[in-house]
């Protein structure tokens, strides 16, 4: 029986992942920390107040690309704007790229919180001046050294691997120029091989030059790596001269994980996604907690005015950036006028108050707060679904099976992760994990516990 046609059904492709990946698949390797992914902005411009940037499009970065490579427009680093490249996917649109909720939301949450510490350990434990000048020098020397560092990777994404391919070719020509028959003779006439010398003297010439803008930028890199590993040491021998200045650091991850929320080593020392929610949605709680220990300090530099103003603009920046994350996770056809005017609002309040405690806003994430979440979910009418949760959970559990198989080798640290999920997605084993989560309630249990302590 033929097939009968009922209707056509549009299809609506999308990208969700973090910003890394995202640099990865526009072309863009190892520039998402410089270059926003949706407009034309670097982190030199979006850093103090401005106007929002030309966006990109598939057509604009393919012709700005073609620009480049015909040298119609000069090849400078900003003339780049981190375009490195060939787009990976040639069918998605860059508006389709789902700005990364649940990654931003990790991202700006620690920063929030590490911010915070930071404040307290000039104002709270009293750092000498001269520490703080050792510290501001470490970090003039890591933003130098990131610097170089970012300026080598660009030059390997794109000179770098020219002189691959260069080199590829030199030894190919030599190869062909060497090539004989059966009877030892020349398969290449002396006109032919001729011109492969010609071939082989330009690339030598291209090479050279490649090769050596390749060993300055590291030369470079070098130093400065040096230079950073030195004063690292240094400042490293400082703290364990003066010992510890106090435990009130002790006693505010205390009080985080009285919540259940703590710092995993798997995660590199960040608060994970369930655990930056936690935080700014009992941001109240915990920081009235925090604003109570700090007061108990009798020597320390911050006044109690000074130590209340710095607490409630944290809490209500904190507050703030849970309701935005919230509103962002509407479901597509849920978004109205009135949540989006409260979220413009809130996106103003939230990026107000981070300039005021004088937050970085060289960020990425904190840019695609700015001026690109709310463009998105307007024109989706909410990204809810499009979040990459599910992403970052294999993340964290590829994470977790590389440190479960790091004493094998390759060969069976491939076996035991092929092994654990096919067993791990069989259908009977989900649901077996299913009914003992069902039966041991931890997580209903955790949450009674967390409410019970909060009543108390």
């Amino acid at each position: 029986e033929p097939l009968k046609f009922v209707r056509a059904c549009s299809i609506r492709v999308l990208f969700t992942g973090d910003l890394a990946w995202y640099a990865v698949a526009l072309g863009k390797v190892n520039m998402a920390p410089h270059w926003c992914c949706w407009c034309k902005l670097s982190k030199k411009e979006w850093k103090d107040l401005h106007e929002p940037g030309e966006e990109w499009t598939l057509d604009s970065m393919n012709e700005w690309r073609e620009q480049l490579n015909r040298k119609v427009i000069e090849n400078t680093r900003m003339n780049r704007k981190g375009i490195v490249s060939k787009i990976l996917f040639d069918c998605v649109e860059i508006i389709q790229y789902i700005f990364p909720i649940l990654h931003g939301e990790i991202g700006l949450g620690n920063y929030l919180l590490n911010h915070l510490y930071t404040w307290v350990d000039y104002r709270i434990e009293k750092v000498t001046e001269e520490e703080m000048e050792k510290r501001k020098l470490f970090r003039t020397i890591i933003e130098e050294m990131e610097l170089k560092e970012g300026e080598l990777m660009e030059f390997l994404s794109g000179g770098g691997r020219l002189l691959i391919e260069l080199k590829t070719e030199r030894a190919e020509l030599k190869e062909l120029k060497q090539f004989r028959d059966e009877d030892d003779q020349f398969m290449h006439t002396t006109q032919e091989r001729k011109e492969f010398d010609v071939r082989i003297k330009e690339l030598n010439v291209e090479i050279k030059d490649l090769q050596e803008e390749k060993d300055r930028l590291n030369s470079l890199f070098q130093v400065k790596k040096i230079v950073y590993e030195v004063a690292k040491k240094e400042l490293d021998e400082y703290k364990k001269k003066r010992g510890k200045k106090g435990e009130i650091r002790v006693k505010l991850e205390t009080i985080l994980a009285q919540y259940g929320i703590s710092r995993p080593e798997y995660h590199g020392g960040d608060l994970t996604g369930v655990k930056v929610k936690v935080l700014l949605q009992n941001i109240d709680k915990i920081f009235e907690e925090f604003k109570t220990e700090i007061m108990s300090i009798d020597d320390r530099a911050a006044d109690d005015n000074e130590v209340t103003t710095q607490i409630e603009m944290y809490t209500h920046l904190g507050f703030i950036l849970d309701g935005i994350f919230s509103m962002a996770r509407t479901k597509c056809g849920d978004l109205t006028n009135d949540m989006i005017d409260l979220i413009r609002r809130m996106n103003k309040a939230a990026l107000h108050l981070w300039r005021c405690l004088q937050m970085s806003m060289k960020g990425t994430k904190i840019h695609g707060l700015e001026d690109h979440l709310l463009k998105q979910m307007i024109k989706y009418n909410g990204t809810g679904d499009f979040t990459e949760d599910f992403v970052e959970q294999a993340h964290q559990y590829g994470v977790k099976e590389e440190a479960r198989t790091r004493s094998l080798n390759r060969f069976q640290a491939f076996n035991s992760h092929s092994r654990w999920e096919f067993t791990s997605n069989q259908a009977g084993v989900q649901q077996a994990k299913e009914q003992v989560l069902t039966r041991s309630g931890w997580k209903r249990k955790g949450d009674q516990m967390i409410k019970k302590m909060h009543q108390n």
